[in-house]
């Protein structure tokens, strides 16, 4: 399986899904013009990758601010990594902030999903671009 990045521009994050390593990472931005297009092969890796993981998964998210339409694609991806971990797969939730509202998304996705969430707050999540 390919390894999957995108680089982060004013509007998008900086998205890297590593196979090999068992590494997904959320950067930056989100506010895409079309969330759907921008999402979609994102979703379609974690399918595939579902079916093959790697031993363990780590996701870091460290997002500077997100949309509505990130917000609602956000919850698929959630979805897929918690049946990855009903599957017996380990996957483990890590959550970079630095203010409020970031950290009430991430609490509110650990009640919703019944998982574990480690937080860090950090002095920025601003990319560079």
């Amino acid at each position: 399986m390919k390894n999957f990045l995108i680089k982060n521009t004013l509007k998008t994050p900086f998205v890297n899904l590593n196979a090999d390593s068992g590494l997904i990472e959320f950067k930056g931005r989100s506010i895409p013009e079309d969330a759907r297009a921008y999402f979609e092969p994102i979703i379609d890796w974690l399918k595939d990758y579902a079916d093959n993981p790697a031993f363990k998964t780590i996701v870091n998210f460290q997002f500077e601010y997100f949309n509505t339409s990130t917000s609602k694609w956000l919850i698929s991806v959630f979805k897929l990594l918690c049946e990855m971990r009903e599957a017996d797969n380990e996957v483990e939730f890590n959550w970079f902030y630095d203010d409020d509202d970031l950290l009430e998304y991430a609490r509110e996705m650990e009640d919703f999903f019944q998982i574990k969430m480690n937080t860090r707050e950090v002095e920025s999540c601003k990319m560079p671009i």
